[in-house]
């Protein structure tokens, strides 16, 4: 399995258990650096879990990416909004009223792989199951990765802070290269399946 956007392996991890409970072979891919040495702590006695401390991108080399460190005055959940988007602070400020975000946000270059670079590095030849939590960068990944290509069994990623055009691109994308998609409203989630015929 691969997860972009794997974070500290178990906060909103809709994938950690599994793992862990079946033994599942993964590779996990979080750009933040402090996310990810504890990511990479929780899975260090883990030989079939491979950690990638990189972006996904169109290209190889680096990116921007937009983060705010938590402090004392601001909930533990603010290190976990990191984006390539500057815009989806805006969307997180109507949860922190008297907090401005924009005023604490800053800029961290990132090294960026494209998905072969990270399957290459990875020595993966198939993906079963592909999770995605980029806030807000979901539908950019799933066009990179390519999905009517490399078809994995299951997909799962976090429509929440997707634009509607953008949900409806996704799921028409994922449509017509035959999967089955059910909303996890609560979550914010969309998981895919492919169909049994394709």
């Amino acid at each position: 399995m691969l997860q972009i956007g794997a974070f500290d392996g178990t906060t909103n991890d809709p994938i950690a258990r599994s793992i862990n409970a079946f033994g599942w072979e993964a590779v996990l891919v979080e750009p933040q650096l402090h996310p990810f040495l504890t990511l990479q702590r929780l899975y260090k006695e883990h030989p079939d879990v491979q950690t990638f401390n990189v972006a996904i991108s169109d290209q190889d080399g680096t990116r921007p990416l937009f983060t705010i460190d938590p402090v004392d005055d601001l909930p533990g959940w603010v290190q976990g909004i990191a984006s390539f988007n500057r815009g989806h602070f805006r969307q997180v400020q109507r949860h922190l009223p008297g907090i401005d975000l924009a005023a604490r946000m800053k800029v961290t270059e990132v090294p960026s792989w494209t998905f072969d670079t990270l399957l290459r590095h990875a020595d993966i030849g198939h993906v079963d199951v592909l999770q995605i939590d980029t806030e807000g960068y979901d539908l950019e990944l799933l066009r990179m990765f390519d999905v009517p290509r490399r078809k994995p069994r299951i997909i799962g990623y976090e429509h929440k802070h997707l634009s509607r055009a953008d949900r409806a691109a996704a799921a028409e994308l994922l449509v017509a290269c035959g999967y089955r998609l059910a909303m996890v409203y609560g979550a914010g989630d969309t998981v895919a399946v492919a169909a049994p015929d394709t």
